[in-house]
């Protein structure tokens, strides 16, 4: 068996949103519900980590069944980052919110529930894994821009950089700029430490 590489957290996410519209709705007259499907992808920049069991690091090859039975059990595994080791992304979020607003953008005076958005939750299986920071959500917020890029033919769409350790977030106005923050944040002397 070769060596195991595990991966701890960071606490580094790269969030990207899409808005797309729902179209369809029933309409009475001129007036219809709007809804909106917000795609969100999370990513977690990940370092390798040394595994110890019983004081020593684990060297996989060297384990017999029973010590591998044991330490699959997950017992008494400390685990610590190495020192230069290397950094990966791990998508750990895929999914998507939708969001119906009933009269959106009439011009009459209307009750406010009427032009209030109210999340709706729709069953599907195309949901990944579960949202590690569901607190910070790019859609809805008032400092963040939705920008449709290739000349406005795309979905808007929203990324983020966000450290959930100093809640510090940072937007991202490129795919490019997403590619190149990644890298360089993959490649950082400070998570090699």
């Amino acid at each position: 068996m070769d060596d195991i590489n595990v991966y701890g957290e960071t606490g580094i996410f790269i969030i990207k949103e899409q808005i797309f519209s729902k179209n369809g709705l029933p309409s009475i007259g001129h007036f219809s519900p709007s809804a909106v499907q917000i795609q969100r992808y999370v990513y977690q920049l990940r370092k390798e980590q040394e595994v110890f069991w019983e004081g020593r690091k684990i060297d996989y090859t060297q384990l017999g069944i029973w010590e591998k039975f044991k330490i699959l059990m997950g017992n008494d595994l400390v685990s610590r980052d190495k020192q230069g080791g290397s950094t990966l992304y791990s998508l750990e979020f895929a999914g998507f919110e939708t969001r119906i607003t009933p009269l959106d953008g009439a011009k009459a005076p209307l009750p406010e529930f009427l032009g209030k958005s109210y999340k709706i939750n729709v069953p599907t299986p195309y949901i990944y894994g579960q949202d590690p920071i569901p607190e910070m959500k790019l859609y809805g917020r008032k400092d963040v821009s939705f920008i449709m890029s290739n000349g406005g033919q795309s979905a808007p769409t929203a990324m983020a950089k966000y450290n959930k350790t100093t809640k510090n977030l940072i937007m991202i106005r490129t795919e490019l700029e997403m590619k190149n923050l990644m890298l360089s944040l993959s490649s950082a002397k400070e998570l090699k430490k």
